[in-house]
């Protein structure tokens, strides 16, 4: 299998306190055995921005349990499969996609030529996988049949999984708690506005492998292997083409994606240091320009990276546009009398102050970039300076643009519209 489409699993900002001290940006990584290998089936928790490895978490070596997800009986040999390595250990035929799943701190992917989803149990000491064995993940023949390989995949904003697969006619959304279920969409569906670059009419090189992140709108990203860009709007499966990637050395194939704590996009290459002296680049959405990170020398290969975090990227002004399209200026309603402070938050609140606002009952709502109602707080202005202050908790801490209203409750008319940014 060519190193270009398999764009591994992995992913995600953890929760480890001790993992996190000294700076470090910290994600969940596919990687090879040993620098310069090409047999991506071991998992580590690696620093994304030098490449080096932090905690091993899973290699081809070590125990592990496997049991099925819905019978929660023991994976045996005989109970699956034709293809001969899918069962010597969870990801001997290499991983072709993975994502982090924050909620219930699970590591899901898929093993090449294996049409299965799978999860690492991360809330054990010990390696334990379950798999999905009752519904197909896929419909790849075997790992000699790249189109179909599901190659990308990612949590998005609502807690909902996706997966595509290299050729783009099976994008795959999967629930994440018990039960888990898995339902094929369909292709995405090519933007008619560029038809040269439509998804579907690039030569396989291009569009193929790669890795995929989410933004706080719940749309996707692909990140090919050959370094271009797509962005796929899940409400209708539109797959529009963003542009190629600059910046990058010779040689550099885009093979892992995450976003790190500070809402920057890191792509990794799984070429060997050698043939690719800087494997790690930071790269900006809006411009499509990469910038190399320091990688440590030695680091081992990686095919594919995640997090938890959200595209979201304060500083870029493009965006920040981008990513609130769903905020029209039309829905902004300033008003004089009303504030918010401190914007973007970092904790679990924010403060509301009301200066000479009239009067009366009103209800502070805030929604999130769907229009889903995430809280509402009922409040009476009874003074001519009045500060309140609003739990953000309830977003279960996403990282987002979020809409804050404040609505009168006698005429149930909204006299503020505006933006709140938890970062």
């Amino acid at each position: 299998m060519k190193k270009t489409i398999l764009t591994v699993l992995m992913l995600g900002i953890i929760g480890l306190a001790a993992a996190q001290k000294g700076g470090r940006q910290l994600a969940y990584a596919i990687t090879s055995e040993a620098a310069g290998s090409y047999d991506y089936s071991e998992i580590r928790i690696v620093d994304v921005h030098t490449g080096a490895v932090v905690k091993p978490l899973f290699t081809k070596t070590q125990a592990y349990k496997a049991t099925s997800a819905r019978s929660g009986k023991a994976i045996v040999s005989s109970d699956h499969f034709a293809v001969a390595d899918s069962l010597r250990f969870p990801t001997a035929s290499m991983v072709g996609a993975a994502a982090y799943d924050k909620k219930h701190n699970r590591l899901f992917f898929t093993p090449l030529g294996v049409n299965q989803l799978r999860y690492y149990d991360l809330s054990h000491d010990d390696a334990n996988f379950s798999y999905v064995d009752d519904v197909p993940f896929g419909v790849a023949k075997n790992k000699q049949d790249v189109a179909e390989q599901i190659c990308r995949m990612v949590i998005d904003a609502d807690g909902n999984g996706y997966g595509m697969s290299n050729d783009g006619n099976h994008l795959i959304r999967f629930t994440t708690g018990n039960p888990i279920t898995i339902t094929d969409l369909g292709p995405v569906i090519d933007d008619t506005r560029d038809s040269v670059n439509a998804y579907h009419k690039m030569c396989s090189c291009a569009a193929w492998g790669g890795d995929m992140v989410a933004d706080t709108r719940g749309d996707l990203y692909v990140i090919s292997a050959f370094n271009n860009v797509y962005k796929v709007t899940t409400s209708n499966r539109l797959i529009s083409y963003l542009g190629p990637i600059t910046g990058l050395p010779a040689g550099f194939t885009s093979n892992g994606a995450a976003v790190d704590d500070d809402g920057e996009l890191i792509i990794a290459c799984a070429a060997s240091a050698a043939a690719v002296k800087h494997p790690y680049y930071k790269l900006d959405i809006g411009t499509l320009k990469a910038t190399k990170l320091d990688a440590d020398a030695g680091i081992l290969n990686t095919a594919d990276l995640a997090t938890s975090n959200l595209l979201y990227a304060p500083s870029n002004t493009t965006v920040v546009q981008l990513l609130t399209s769903k905020l029209n200026t039309g829905d902004m309603i300033e008003n004089s009398h009303i504030s918010t402070y401190p914007n973007p938050v970092q904790g679990d609140y924010f403060n509301m102050v009301f200066t000479g606002l009239e009067k009366g009952d009103y209800e502070i709502q805030l929604y999130d970039l769907q229009g889903r109602a995430i809280s509402k707080k009922s409040i009476r202005i009874v003074s001519d300076r009045q500060t309140e202050q609003v739990d953000v908790r309830a977003t279960g801490g996403i990282k987002s643009t979020y809409m804050v209203s404040v609505v009168g409750a006698r005429a149930q008319k909204a006299v503020f519209n505006n933006k709140i940014i938890l970062e």
